[in-house]
């Protein structure tokens, strides 16, 4: 069954994975990951439940923003199906212009989508993921209709929907060319695959990619799909991925995405900051052949569990207001940096001039990563020497 919520014509579509996401707090350090061992007892400092997945938090991180929205999202007739849609209304901002929608999709058989997100204070997150009502989610549960008006459609996490990647991405293809030919702009994030998928990746983004505008990955599933090989290298030591990539490596991760077909690609590295590098762009002569790098900003920490979904919403956000490439880049991590300021993903984004004013007024950044530290620099934009500018 088919039950909107405001319904509206959106400025941006968003379809795919979506989460009821229950939180325990995990405040003192000294509770790390290494405290979880069998028949022990962490006492938590309390709990937040909230919706979430790539849809919620980037659809979500946009509203805030200031941008009209429609969320598509497909949950059970359950009770955590129901928590999802009263949590989900009370978050969305009512705006007397534009106020964001969400298109339901309800599923009578399978249970609403859950995940236990355990994020101990100075830690990474680890997940706890049920898939429900992801797993029967497809393109057809997509509003064709509203989607065509849409300037922008994002879909998330095709890794995490069984339905879509079972055809080797076909039918996800046929979605974003049609798309494409009502002059959409089309965006595509990725997830880690589960470690007993089977499914060719590579092949599914040569697939996919030729009618994606942009592509927007995180370093790890990326090299996962791309350079197993590497990845599994670079992997054996002790440090995260995103301190031990080299130039070279993302580089050629890049140039094999734009060979597929990609318009942009947006690699996210966690802390390390956002490496960007285009070529056919977006219609627009300042996106073509650009190569960008940016380092984060300094935050104090509370959770990182939908940063980069964040991002995203800043990066759609900063091209649908016409910015230059650097802006949208430099804007972007603001945005992935207002989000890691609170538990959840969207509780701690502002509105875009918040933004823009404290990224303008000195917000100190970290350093950059040691791959980027002599390409040239300007207000923390470095460019490569693949950048056309």
């Amino acid at each position: 069954m088919t039950r909107p919520m405001q319904r509206n014509s959106p400025t941006v579509m968003l379809a795919g994975h979506v989460s009821l996401d229950i939180m325990p707090e995990i405040a003192t350090k000294s509770q790390g990951f290494e405290s979880f061992r069998p028949g022990g007892l962490i006492v938590v400092d309390g709990y937040h439940i909230v919706p979430g997945g790539s849809v919620i938090n980037t659809g979500l991180t946009l509203d805030r923003l200031g941008e009209s929205v429609c969320m598509v999202v497909k949950i059970g007739t359950d009770l955590f199906g129901r928590i999802f849609q009263e949590s989900l209304a009370d978050l969305i901002q009512l705006r007397d212009e534009n106020p964001s929608a969400v298109f339901v999709r309800e599923d009578s058989v399978s249970s609403t989508s859950f995940t236990i997100v355990v994020s101990p204070q100075g830690d990474d997150r680890m997940f706890l993921a049920y898939p429900g009502t992801n797993k029967t989610f497809d393109v057809t549960d997509i509003p064709m209709d509203e989607a065509n008006h849409a300037k922008v459609f994002h879909f998330g996490y095709p890794p995490l929907l069984e339905r879509v990647y079972q055809d080797g991405g076909h039918s996800l293809a046929c979605l974003f060319r049609s798309l494409q030919q009502n002059h959409v702009i089309t965006s595509l994030d990725m997830c880690m695959p589960g470690k007993d998928s089977d499914v060719d990746w590579l092949q599914f983004l040569r697939t996919v990619l030729p009618f994606v505008d942009i592509f927007a990955p995180s370093l790890e599933e990326v090299m996962l799909m791309v350079a197993p090989h590497r990845y599994r290298q670079l992997g054996e030591g002790s440090r995260p991925l995103a301190m031990s990539i080299t130039e070279a490596d993302l580089v050629e991760t890049a140039e094999s995405l734009l060979q597929m077909g990609a318009g942009v690609v947006l690699i996210k590295l966690g802390a390390e900051g956002l490496y960007v590098r285009t070529g056919r762009g977006l219609n627009a002569p300042s996106w073509a052949n650009r190569e960008l790098y940016t380092p984060c900003f300094r935050v104090r920490e509370v959770g990182t569990t939908g940063a980069g979904d964040a991002t995203i919403g800043g990066l759609l956000y900063g091209i649908l207001r016409g910015l230059e490439p650097e802006g949208c880049v430099k804007y972007s991590v603001g945005v992935g940096a207002h989000s890691v300021e609170a538990v959840d993903a969207t509780s701690g984004i502002r509105t875009w001039e918040e933004v823009v004013f404290r990224v303008e007024h000195g917000w100190e950044r970290h350093r950059p990563h040691p791959a980027f530290e002599t390409w040239r620099s300007y207000c923390d934009i470095y460019r490569g020497p693949r950048d056309a500018n």
